[in-house]
């Protein structure tokens, strides 16, 4: 997400949510400070979809299938733009793998099989 974009997302993020919430529309110049930093930490575990097509190698439309077919996490809208977490990406991806993972624990290899067949002790 390029800097642009995190801008707009923090400005999007602190009027809707801050604001709404504690009804202040003057913060003090340190608790301004701290909520920055508290969304900009936060803003850098979203990836919008260039982003994930990158990481992952993929297509935009393939983006698209995956969530259409619901084998994708749903994206998030702030404002015009989607994004996705960190931690769902993370979850996607440890269940996609889950079932490979799962074989190769469980899986004996060939040549350990034969080997413990014929040990000669």
């Amino acid at each position: 997400m390029g800097n642009g974009a995190r801008r707009r997302v923090l400005q999007i993020f602190c009027e809707k949510s801050f604001f709404a919430l504690y009804r202040k529309p003057q913060l003090t110049c340190t608790a301004m400070s701290a909520i920055t930093t508290l969304v900009e930490s936060q803003l850098s575990g979203l990836l919008n979809k260039d982003e994930i097509c990158a990481r992952f190698g993929i297509s935009r439309r393939t983006v698209e299938n995956l969530m259409n077919s619901n084998q994708f996490p749903p994206p998030v809208r702030l404002g015009k733009r989607v994004y996705w977490s960190e931690k769902a990406l993370v979850a996607w991806q440890v269940k996609l793998f889950d079932v490979q993972e799962a074989w190769v624990r469980n899986h004996t290899p060939v040549s350990a099989k034969h080997n413990a067949k014929h040990q000669f002790c």
